[in-house]
């Protein structure tokens, strides 16, 4: 019975889509699902409100995100400036910070972005936004940035795939065994110098199209199947240069698909 019961246990855990919670808690048992950010109905003057009627007013909109939350949880929404999102078209882009006393399932610092023509917004659980061009001579992004997991960030782009989605077109998270971060101030065995490794939105493969470099440092404080030691315990014993770039390559319908240079060599440095 004991085994029965367990095995209706995992298949109801198997099917069900896994939550941000569950990648918070876990990055190393946890295997990422596609992000998509769902494009609502949105009113751009319920912006014009006093601040704990434009919180009120996000939370009851982004419930599935704000879940749980009362108004006085959100501590600020600034705006950021206008730009043109690729697909999506003029929007003004506001950074939304969240009470620091919340529970660290939630991200602090989210961007929302509203198309004010279309009456239209989507909410980025992203602490740091990044704007992403794919052409010198193209004036629209793509919206991407980093998310942070305890002492590690990794980081996502996204493309407006029409149907009132932004689709998940890359997550750093989803590669190698735990996932490659673009910042880690960990004190465990491995960390960057500098914590958050060189951005560069360059063409590295002379095909016309702007990609996502990243350089630094990887910082190793044990050796060998040592373990329990780091950055607040003794200098590095070895540091490696780290370099890698997520190769941007055009689809049908002026999308766009995402893969990893040297994955290998990559993954190797990190474990």
């Amino acid at each position: 019975m004991k085994n029965i019961f367990g095995i209706l246990l995992l298949m109801i855990s198997c099917g069900s889509k896994e939550s941000k919670q569950t990648k918070v808690n876990s990055i190393e048992t946890t295997v990422s699902s596609v992000d998509n950010r769902i494009v609502i109905p949105f009113e751009p003057d319920s912006l014009l409100n006093a601040p704990s009627h434009i919180a009120h007013y996000l939370i009851r909109k982004f419930n599935k995100e704000y879940a749980g939350l009362k108004d006085k949880d959100i501590t600020g929404v600034k705006f950021i400036g206008n730009e043109r999102v690729k697909g999506f078209g003029i929007v003004q882009i506001y950074n939304i910070t969240l009470s620091d006393n919340l529970p660290e399932v939630f991200t602090k610092s989210n961007y929302l972005v509203v198309n004010k023509d279309k009456k239209q917004a989507a909410l980025f659980l992203l602490d740091t936004l990044f704007f992403i061009k794919t052409s010198f001579n193209d004036s629209t992004i793509l919206l991407g940035g980093i998310e942070k997991i305890k002492a590690k960030g990794f980081f996502l782009i996204y493309d407006f795939a029409g149907e009132n989605e932004f689709k998940e077109i890359l997550n750093s998270l989803d590669y190698c065994e735990n996932g490659i971060p673009v910042f880690n101030n960990s004190t465990d065995c491995i960390s960057y110098k500098p914590f958050m490794l060189d951005y560069k939105n360059i063409d590295m493969n002379n095909d016309g199209i702007l990609d996502v470099n990243f350089s630094g440092e990887v910082a190793s404080y044990c050796t060998g199947l040592e373990t329990g030691y780091g950055r607040n315990d003794r200098p590095p014993v070895e540091v490696s240069k780290i370099n890698f770039t997520f190769i941007l390559r055009p689809e049908r319908n002026h999308h766009f698909k995402s893969e990893l240079l040297s994955q290998d060599s990559v993954c190797a440095l990190i474990k």
